[in-house]
């Protein structure tokens, strides 16, 4: 390690008080915030993404998805807002496709790709998930998401769900290859009986699956509730569950 040099910097309370969200957010301190910079102050001005390897967005699926542009999104590394890219396919989807997947979006038109937001590893995720989707036959495969409640989003492949109706809750679980989520679902003043929520969970949950609707969660357990359902451009159909997660 060369020779430190001490410098001092002035900067306005509104940088002030984003180097204190990145200090908090990351872990790390200030000094390293303005190192990290520093390393990538050129990359970043001259959209060239060098030290980043934007390529290895790409690098494990063959001639699939050639890279066309790329760069950090709002054009400041240090925000935190991620970065983004467009790509094309070599081959097409009917109609548009939208994954997302933590922080990212993926947004598929034709043979054109843009993946926006989050870790270049979370868009790494987002592609995948598209070309798995593809290559098992579109919809033919089904998905499920999750919005925690810091608004962070997972995307899951649905490997199998089962609603069990008990006495006096109706228990719903969602496995895909890797982990399951469960939850408990009670009666209240909308689902007034097990038999209600259990009617209601298992018509859309059928009517998903088979359209190769992308299954949507939303939690807030500080409200005590749970959203389970799907949504596209013609159709909203969310409902709202008094829950727990088990």
């Amino acid at each position: 390690m060369g020779k430190e040099i001490i410098i001092r910097v002035r900067i306005d309370e509104a940088d002030s008080f984003v180097l204190n969200n990145l200090e908090k957010k990351y872990g790390i301190t200030k000094s390293q915030i303005l190192r990290e910079g520093i390393k990538n102050f050129e990359a970043v001005r001259e959209n060239k993404m060098y030290p980043l390897r934007m390529n290895r967005l790409t690098e494990n699926f063959g001639d699939s998805y050639k890279l066309k542009e790329y760069g950090v999104v709002d054009a400041d590394i240090l925000l935190g807002k991620g970065f983004w890219a467009e790509l094309e396919a070599d081959y097409h989807m009917k109609g548009d496709e939208i994954v997302r997947f933590g922080s990212s979006i993926l947004e598929m038109h034709g043979n054109l790709l843009r993946i926006k937001g989050g870790s270049l590893a979370e868009m790494q995720t987002c592609l995948k998930i598209l070309h798995n989707k593809r290559r098992k036959g579109g919809l033919g495969m089904s998905y499920y998401s999750i919005e925690d409640e810091d608004d962070k989003i997972m995307t899951f492949v649905l490997v199998s769900y089962e609603v069990t109706p008990k006495e006096n809750t109706v228990v719903v679980k969602f496995s895909s290859m890797e982990n399951s989520v469960t939850y408990e679902l009670r009666p209240d003043m909308v689902f007034k009986s097990v038999d209600a929520i259990y009617s209601s969970l298992t018509n859309k949950l059928s009517k998903a699956v088979a359209s190769g609707y992308t299954v949507k969660i939303s939690e807030d357990f500080d409200r005590m509730y749970v959203m389970i359902g799907y949504e596209t451009e013609e159709e909203f159909e969310m409902d709202r569950f008094t829950a727990s997660k088990l």
